[in-house]
């Protein structure tokens, strides 16, 4: 009797159990900011090494903020948790994957940037999209940028006097540019990252937690970051 009892539990339970454990046959789309796009190739081997079949592209922060609250992306990255939790259309898988610090880089090492006053003499460029950045900068001379390879080589030509971003933006685009030669100044602001999935995908929701808090706390995350961008996040 007990084991008829199994075998009915069995029967009810594997196709949930299946269902969460099995990839989608469908092409998952995928949107990411170009200030995050060296995480880019790292998301898609993660995913298609285990089964999804994706299709990653990089857009302007608005474009692909639209596209994913439209549906017509899964997912968007990275996104702060309050962007995120501020759309009805999408969910956040809770897992960040990214703990990042800003900094103000200068193309002149005499340039030196000690406080926040200092930015009132100078053009400052950061990347569109991040509402913590646009806080901080509201009140100064500040250019908000969509293509982020484009605004390094705006402080270099100086255009603008100081590009703000991160460690791994910069490693990313020097591994691409070897000439590349900025000065990290100031930090600007630490900001935790996720990924935002359109309501209507919510069945990638708990997959995907499962797959990145494993590579989180096993510390594959890291590395197979540092292997592609160079750097950890």
């Amino acid at each position: 009797m007990k084991i008829l009892i199994l075998i009915v539990l069995i029967c009810i339970f594997s196709p949930v159990l299946t269902q969460s454990l099995t990839p989608p046959k469908d092409i998952i789309r995928i949107g990411c900011l170009y200030t995050n796009s060296p995480f880019a190739p790292v998301v898609e081997k993660i995913l298609t090494d285990r089964g999804y079949t994706v299709d990653v592209k990089v857009y302007p922060a608005e474009r692909s903020w639209q596209m994913v609250n439209k549906g017509e992306l899964a997912i968007d990255f990275f996104r702060t948790a309050d962007i995120i939790d501020s759309s009805n259309e999408l969910i956040r898988v809770d897992i960040s994957l990214v703990e990042t610090e800003y900094f103000a880089y200068t193309a002149d090492k005499n340039l030196v940037i000690d406080s926040f006053d200092d930015f009132k003499e100078l053009k400052v460029g950061y990347p569109r999209g991040l509402k913590v950045l646009k806080e901080i900068f509201k009140d100064f001379d500040a250019y908000e940028g969509v293509d982020f390879t484009k605004m390094t080589q705006m402080v270099e030509t100086g255009r603008i006097d100081v590009v703000i971003s991160t460690p791994v933006a910069i490693s990313y685009v020097k591994k691409n540019r070897p000439t590349l030669d900025l000065y990290q100044q100031l930090p600007i602001a630490k900001v935790n990252a996720y990924l935002a999935l359109n309501k209507n995908r919510a069945d990638l929701k708990k997959p995907l937690e499962e797959i990145f808090q494993k590579l989180v706390d096993s510390g594959e995350w890291d590395n197979e970051v540092k292997k592609i961008v160079g750097i950890t996040p």
